[in-house]
């Protein structure tokens, strides 16, 4: 025997608000107020966790070492994004010229 379908009413909007859920408004942070370490420390936390579940050993001293100079790099690159110095950009300078150089140089050959 085949079952009839049930009757469904359709939720007026007062109804459907109930099943609405609100997230949170986050508001831009101003960049005098921004810990770039902060963020990097996050977000590199969050990288290894992931490194770690693909099965990367993360305990490595040369992971650890590698990651170490990784953070470093990307905490120049977001203060400079805001405006502020940092003593790595320096370095993160050197690094891209010798990047595009051996770029320039691949396309050349």
């Amino acid at each position: 025997m085949i079952k009839e379908p049930e009757i469904v009413t359709e939720d007026t909007i007062e109804e459907k608000k109930d099943n609405i859920i609100i997230f949170p408004y986050f508001q831009r942070i101003q960049a005098d107020d921004l810990n770039c370490e902060q963020i990097t420390e996050h977000y590199m936390n969050q990288f290894m966790k992931l490194m770690e579940y693909h099965g990367f050993d993360t305990e490595n001293e040369d992971m650890i070492n590698d990651m170490t100079v990784i953070s470093m790099l990307t905490n120049a690159a977001l203060n400079r994004s805001i405006g502020k110095s940092d003593n790595f950009q320096v370095t993160l300078d050197s690094i891209l010229n010798q990047l595009m150089r051996a770029a320039a140089a691949a396309n050349a050959e």
